[in-house]
């Protein structure tokens, strides 16, 4: 039987619940913020801590304001849109001074205020949305996101403040179309069906690419489909689908085919020119992934003489963008895609010094490879939210590079990681970046120095 509960929300948790307490007992409350009074329904009871299913708020808090979006409370997307900008920036800033406190126990030399995005909303250049049996009429699809929690439960969006309105507008009318045509939505519990998903990007230009994601390659189908809306919308330049025969919606190991147009779009990074196609890795942010480049630049002091190795390069966005500040720079990534992309890249900007390396991050960076390009002078990590693996680290605390700049989408992988260095490294400065406002996901850079080096600090 479950238990209804009146909270008061004490704080924020980094994968931004509110933090309450029931009988002492940490409990957890999404879409709630510090003050709020609330009516809540516990859903776990757990030995060490409660999740609780917000039900209303009894008395609202001070820092509460009106969320933008009608599907607040039901999209697990934009959980923090109840918390204005200001308040978000305060506590990602928080997150990310309470993880080298508490998890590492070092307080860097140096820590600068968060970086805010260009904008709190409209920020995104890619959105992926989902078709699916509408739960009142199976026959009819909607196209939206899942459920929180639920893998074959979709609700549709009518409007969504991630991405330039224009992606709103044209993803309606090919939902029209699609009606109209009487196509299927793919289940995902039976695997039945014909739609599955709907991926749409944009560059700076705001030039916008289309992939539609199906399950066979019905020519005649989908043909009908974007001859009705190709002429509707003429800043789409790339028109593709995609056809997904799997139980589960990756797609990286599948090839897009053109429909019609561009068969990418383009994007510049500090003056590094990159082409995007239908399934490449690229920032969603491309504003705030410039200005933490412009960063990793600015702190790595890089020399003409540098060997600088970046592990976990993905598409070799930042190797590319130091490029023209060092001799000689290594990527290494575990996606054979991602460093295809890179290599792609590197030609396309005549980029000489780069080499780009498709292993394990954790068996590539290796003796064997340090002997071929030689020892770094600096070493960039940009690892998955899991962090730095422990044969990195210790290959790290082996061959010493004068810098290390470690760039985190998760502040508490990242100062366990530091704090396994610390016995050779100093962690001169820490910067946040608001890469994904209206959530409590929160980027941080770091910048080691070797101690007892002759290195300067850079400013």
């Amino acid at each position: 039987m479950s238990k209804i509960v009146h909270l008061y929300v004490e704080s924020l948790a980094s994968e931004g619940y509110g933090i309450a307490y029931l009988d002492g007992k940490v409990t957890f409350i999404p879409f709630t913020a510090p003050g709020d009074e609330v009516e809540a329904e516990l859903i776990q009871i757990k030995r060490n801590y409660n999740y609780a299913q917000f039900l209303k708020i009894v008395k609202p808090s001070s820092i509460r304001i009106e969320p933008l979006c009608q599907h607040f409370g039901t999209c697990g997307g934009c959980k923090w849109q109840h918390l204005s900008y200001k308040t978000q920036l305060e506590w990602k800033q928080q997150f990310v001074v309470d993880a080298f406190e508490r998890i590492a126990k070092i307080i860097p030399h140096e820590t600068y205020p968060i970086v805010p995005s260009h904008q709190p909303f409209y920020y995104r250049n890619k959105m992926e949305f989902s078709f699916s049996p509408s739960d009142s009429c199976p026959e009819k699809p909607v196209l939206g996101f899942h459920l929180p929690g639920k893998f074959n439960r979709v609700f549709h969006v009518e409007k969504c403040f991630l991405q330039n309105d224009f992606h709103n507008v044209l993803r309606h009318h090919l939902y029209e179309i699609i009606l109209s045509l009487n196509l299927s939505p793919y289940n995902r519990k039976t695997h039945e069906g014909f739609l599955r998903n709907l991926i749409i990007r944009k560059n700076s230009k705001d030039e916008w690419m289309i992939i539609l994601v199906v399950t066979e390659d019905k020519k005649e189908i989908i043909h009908h489909i974007f001859e009705k809306i190709i002429p509707l919308f003429p800043q789409v330049i790339s028109w593709n689908y995609v056809v997904n025969q799997k139980k589960n919606d990756s797609l990286h190991d599948l090839d897009p085919i053109l429909f019609y147009g561009m068969p990418y779009l383009e994007e510049t990074i500090l003056q590094i020119q990159f082409k995007i196609r239908p399934l490449s890795f690229f920032q969603v942010n491309k504003n705030q992934a410039e200005k933490l480049y412009s960063k990793v630049v600015q702190w790595g002091a890089f020399k003409k003489e540098d060997v600088v190795y970046d592990l976990y390069t993905g598409t070799g966005t930042i190797a590319l963008s130091i490029s023209p500040f060092v001799k000689k720079v290594i990527g290494i990534d575990n996606s054979s895609q991602a460093i295809q992309d890179a290599q792609e890249n590197a030609r396309n900007n005549s980029v000489c010094n780069s080499v780009f390396v498709f292993s394990d991050v954790a068996k590539g960076f290796n003796d064997s490879l340090i002997e071929e390009h030689g020892r770094p002078n600096v070493v960039i990590l940009d690892p998955p939210r899991s962090g730095v693996h422990p044969q990195v680290i210790k290959q790290l605390l082996k061959k010493r590079p004068e810098r290390i700049i470690y760039v985190s989408c998760n502040p508490g992988t990242q100062a366990r990681d530091i704090s396994m260095l610390s016995e050779l490294y100093e962690l001169h400065k820490i910067q946040p970046f608001d890469m994904f406002p209206q959530t409590a996901h929160v980027e941080n850079i770091a910048l080691l120095i070797l101690k007892n080096s002759s290195v300067s600090t850079p400013q």
